[in-house]
């Protein structure tokens, strides 16, 4: 849902957990939504893209500035698709284009069989699924 996307351009930056008994947890800022997707951007030579390809599974968290939060827990499964890796870069092209020039430094990776949970600091949560 790309309400997911939208919260998570609203916080700026967001925390991904992948790994087994020792979670590699990276912060990022940058995420689009293709082909009825949510994407998001690894750097091939970060710890964290090592522990995806071991295993998939992942949580997301973020803060909102209005203190609310999310969580994201899923598979983020890579997609080495030139038309995947280009609505990413489409997406943060000044934030990354210095970086994910095509040069292979980059891989993009889709979240599969996602669910979110919004919780507000009163109490309330909203819940929904990804892809």
């Amino acid at each position: 849902m790309e309400r997911t996307l939208e919260y998570l351009e609203e916080c700026g930056v967001f925390f991904v957990a992948a790994g087994g008994e020792r979670p590699c947890v990276c912060p990022l800022a940058s995420a689009c939504w293709y082909d009825g997707a949510l994407y998001i951007l690894v750097r091939r030579e970060s710890p964290l893209y090592g522990a995806l390809k071991k295993n998939a599974a992942v949580s997301i968290a973020a803060v909102h500035p209005d203190k609310s939060w999310l969580s994201v827990t899923g598979r983020l499964v890579e997609d080495a698709r030139p038309e995947a890796a280009a609505a990413m870069q489409a997406r943060a092209k000044d934030t990354l284009s210095a970086v994910y020039d095509g040069g292979g430094e980059g891989a993009v990776f889709r979240l599969e069989g996602g669910r979110a949970v919004v919780r507000e600091i009163i109490g309330r949560t909203q819940e929904w699924t990804i892809g």
